[in-house]
């Protein structure tokens, strides 16, 4: 992470479900804004959660200690987080809650909020249709079931978006179901991944979507099996799924106590998966990547 990182920031945006009028027939909704100051004394706030590029649904989890008004936090549809440093990198997460509680007794109690990113209730649980005829496309598909879902448009690689299937498909099933059997029959070796509401679709080498990161500064020493590499530094909120990581690896290692050589001095991973917890105060700022050496095994 550079130097210039320092100054954490985490601002929530608390979406209530508000019911008005005596007989509560009409229904709107309102916004809570919980905004970190850039200088000056921070709310205790953290972040954690993990990122996947599968056909799962990513999770996260708030915690707010000592916050003033718990009432805001009933009858929640949508919470939205921009975590990350001042005037430098941040992550914006937009999830549908699916658990809020209260962890200990006041006044040092915490507001817990967990979510899922996306409209989990949609993506597990409703039932959507598709008729498509032979030389339908992987993007007419995806469309379809984003449109199911009213979820923004869709990422789809131009590479493999014109991807023609050879036969007929009607399917009747959740849209998580349905995601699933696109990317492991129809077309396998793309990826599917959702998060934000949104679906996204890389080809099996993901260049369009992919960006590569340096990480200078490592918590502890990579942990390498196989071509299966674990990496843990201070979150870095640029980095996602399918993107690459390079990092220092001018270590020995030892494997049943004896020194058996040194990996190159500069290592380069395809990230697979990230765990992150981040707090706009203590020590909490952290990532765990799992990823795939560029190459093979070394």
């Amino acid at each position: 992470m550079a130097v210039k990182n320092f100054n954490r920031i985490i601002d929530i945006t608390l979406t209530q479900r508000l019911n008005l009028g005596i007989a509560g027939m009409k229904t709107g909704a309102v916004d809570h804004f919980i905004r970190c100051p850039r200088a000056g004394r921070k709310p205790d706030i953290e972040i954690s959660g993990q990122i996947q590029p599968s056909d799962q649904v990513s999770l996260f989890e708030i915690k707010i200690k000592n916050l003033y008004d718990t009432k805001i936090v009933q009858d929640l549809t949508q919470v939205q987080v921009v975590a990350g440093y001042e005037e430098n990198s941040s992550a914006v997460f937009t999830g549908s809650p699916i658990n809020v509680y209260t962890n200990g007794p006041g006044p040092d109690r915490e507001t817990v909020i967990q979510c899922t990113i996306a409209n989990f209730g949609d993506w597990t649980g409703k039932t959507i249709k598709l008729d498509l005829k032979k030389g339908w496309t992987l993007k007419q598909a995806v469309t379809q079931i984003n449109n199911a879902l009213n979820f923004d448009e869709p990422a789809v690689s131009v590479k493999v978006a014109t991807l023609t299937a050879q036969a007929n498909w009607s399917f009747t099933g959740t849209a998580k179901e349905a995601l699933h059997i696109l990317t492991s029959k129809f077309f396998p070796g793309n990826t599917a991944f959702v998060m934000n509401n949104r679906i996204t679709i890389t080809a099996q080498d993901g260049v369009e979507f992919v960006q590569t990161h340096e990480i200078p500064f490592l918590s502890t020493a990579p942990q390498f099996s196989g071509n299966s590499v674990t990496l843990t530094a201070p979150w870095n909120p640029a980095i996602k799924p399918n993107d690459r990581v390079r990092f220092s690896s001018n270590y020995y290692t030892a494997e049943n106590s004896l020194l058996f050589g040194s990996i190159n001095q500069t290592t380069e991973i395809v990230v697979t998966q990230i765990g992150f917890s981040f707090g706009t105060t203590g020590q909490t700022n952290q990532m765990t990547i799992q990823g795939i050496l560029v190459g093979g095994s070394k």
